[in-house]
């Protein structure tokens, strides 16, 4: 999934430690120069390879203009000194040419490279360690993640460790031969997404993304920006603009300019409006701005520029994203015991452990599971509960004459639900609860019955016109 051109300069930039500083004059007139760097190097540009842009532009040196050499002629000296120093570091501990791209199809191969450098992960010096962590865009095929790779190494040094079966792992706690160690981390699968910002088939829309904020949208080059400008000069209104543009909600906009710019809006793709600014050291710029916030739609989980796309993303459950893959609160992540047993979330609150019988791994491959059931006088379920998967929870509720009427499954450690779904169901529709206790943040989303996101507050409303329904459909049945 490719990023944005201008994040791969951007990347470019954090590798060498320059700091981009959101609105600054200075990172204006990068973004001027980054048609310059596509024109010249877009097969560059579109591997995400900052070491192959550094070549393409070095290469183009004489191509570019003055200034735009200028800008970017010290980070990719800086590149080049960088892979010299640890490409023989790499080739040397797992035989890895760093200025090798992978792909998807290579996923065998970059899971290999990602293993062996992890375990030498001592042996590269600290700039080498961050080409690594900034510039490795294939390890992004690989189901690990390294920071969690790498702090979870560095915990289990000076643990004594134990094989089972062909894992080797570090004992965190133990009791007699049963013994706990820690959890493997998996990204989920990833089922369907899409792009806040799109790439567009109009011409003259250009995708920016703002990694800071994180936001996106689209710069004007077309005509009808420049005339879009030239109307509010005429009209005597331009000078009234600043650089905070006309869309933010503080700003006390002249009706004049509002209803000037709001006619180019059918200019913009769907869900987005012309914004103006104006600045006092740059020409003004007309972008393509997102009417509202950036959302997902239900089942649906935000991804951010940092995990190399900025949209939303369906991510299977982790019983469909690899064997052994276990939920434990996580909406992006799945804990895998690799030397068997069973995800613990009780015996510590703040770590992910697995619980292994060590001599007899089947004994203890399956955790316990409780079933508990009340009833209405009539013999009807009233509620049942069933505890699955190691505090995998369930819990349904009836009416008397046996009608379901909610229904709650979530994720338990000690007898807080840590991540659930709520359901109430009516008779002409239901809603939808969902919340997240990680962190000790509680993040609640609510749904109205054809699954469109709503507010806390208009969940009253939705549940007040559900019940009325449900009334009227009772006295017409009479």
């Amino acid at each position: 999934m490719a990023k944005k051109p201008f994040l791969t300069v951007v990347l470019l930039l954090s590798i060498v430690q320059v700091v981009f500083f959101a609105g600054s004059c200075r990172s204006e007139q990068i973004e001027e120069c980054e048609a310059e760097y596509e024109q010249y190097c877009p097969e560059a540009v579109k591997k995400e390879s900052p070491a192959e842009l550094s070549r393409c532009l070095r290469k183009h040196e004489n191509d570019l203009t003055p200034f735009c050499w200028k800008e970017i002629a010290g980070m990719v000296k800086q590149m080049e000194s960088l892979i010299k120093s640890c490409k023989k570091d790499f080739l040397k501990t797992c035989a890895w040419d760093i200025e090798e791209l992978l792909t998807k199809e290579d996923k065998e191969k970059a899971e290999e490279i990602f293993e062996c450098v992890l375990t030498h992960w001592d042996d590269y010096s600290g700039k080498c360690q961050d080409y690594v962590r900034k510039s490795v865009p294939f390890f992004g095929v690989v189901e690990h993640d390294l920071t969690t790779a790498l702090d979870k190494k560095k915990r289990e040094r000076g643990k004594k460790k134990i094989t089972i079966g062909d894992k080797t792992v570090a004992i965190v706690e133990r009791q007699g031969d049963t013994i706990w160690y820690e959890a493997d981390i998996r990204q989920k699968k990833v089922v369907d997404q899409y792009e806040f910002c799109p790439e567009v088939e109009e011409e003259g829309l250009k995708v920016i993304v703002n990694t800071n904020q994180p936001s996106c949208f689209y710069k004007v080059l077309a005509f009808w920006g420049g005339r879009l400008v030239k109307e509010l000069e005429e009209k005597g209104v331009f000078e009234k603009i600043t650089d905070d543009g006309i869309r933010e909600e503080y700003l006390n906009v002249d009706s004049i300019i509002l209803s000037i710019v709001n006619k180019y809006t059918s200019n913009c793709p769907r869900n987005f409006e012309p914004n103006v600014y104006r600045y006092t050291y740059k020409d003004p710029d007309v972008y393509c701005t997102k009417i509202n916030r950036l959302s997902c739609k239900i089942n649906y989980t935000m991804s951010y520029p940092q995990e190399g796309y900025l949209g939303c993303q369906e991510l299977a459950a982790c019983s469909q994203s690899g064997e052994g893959y276990r939920e434990y609160g996580d909406e992006k992540q799945c804990a895998v015991c690799n030397a068997g047993g069973w995800l613990d979330l009780d015996y510590d609150q703040k770590r992910l452990l697995c619980r292994v019988n060590f001599k007899n791994p089947e004994d203890e491959s399956v955790c316990p599971e409780e079933i508990i059931k009340t009833y209405h006088e009539n013999g009807q379920i009233k509620e049942e509960r069933y505890y699955k998967e190691c505090r995998c929870f369930l819990r349904k509720g009836y009416t008397e004459d046996g009608t379901l009427k909610y229904e709650i499954t979530g994720l338990l450690r000690g007898d807080t639900i840590i991540q659930g779904e709520h359901i109430d169901y009516y008779d002409t529709g239901e809603i939808k609860r969902r919340w997240n206790n990680e962190n000790r943040e509680t993040k609640q989303e609510f749904f109205d019955r054809e699954g469109n996101s709503i507010t806390q507050s208009q969940i009253y409303e939705e549940e007040q016109r559900l019940r009325r329904e449900e009334e009227y459909k009772r006295r017409m049945q009479l």
